[in-house]
């Protein structure tokens, strides 16, 4: 009877020190696998959340003045425009340049 017991009990032993290591293992390599995951999903978010925010940046309503402010300075020009200055003669050199 006590052959038995210990026998049983030895294999017991065994599959503890198994389930133990596959445990291990899962959460190990698994456990990698998911935190890189978990990391591209944030990543992924953050990104989507600054993309929508510059959207809205995007499509925010341009101010445009209204058509009288930009008419102002049109309507402040003279009628006519000013004569031209008479061209100078040939030969003659302008007033202001110095005499050879």
């Amino acid at each position: 009877m006590g052959e038995e017991n210990r026998s049983s009990s030895g294999s017991s032993t065994v599959m503890i020190v198994v389930a133990i290591l596959g445990g291990i293992l899962l959460l190990g390599c698994c456990g990698g696998i998911v935190m890189v995951g978990a990391g591209a999903l944030w990543v992924q978010t953050e990104v989507r959340d600054a993309q929508m925010e510059l959207q809205d940046q995007m499509r925010a309503p341009e101010v445009v003045p209204p058509i009288e402010v930009v008419m102002d300075p049109i309507k402040d020009m003279p009628a006519q425009p000013a004569e031209p200055a008479p061209p100078a003669e040939p030969g003659i050199e302008g007033a202001d340049s110095p005499p050879k």
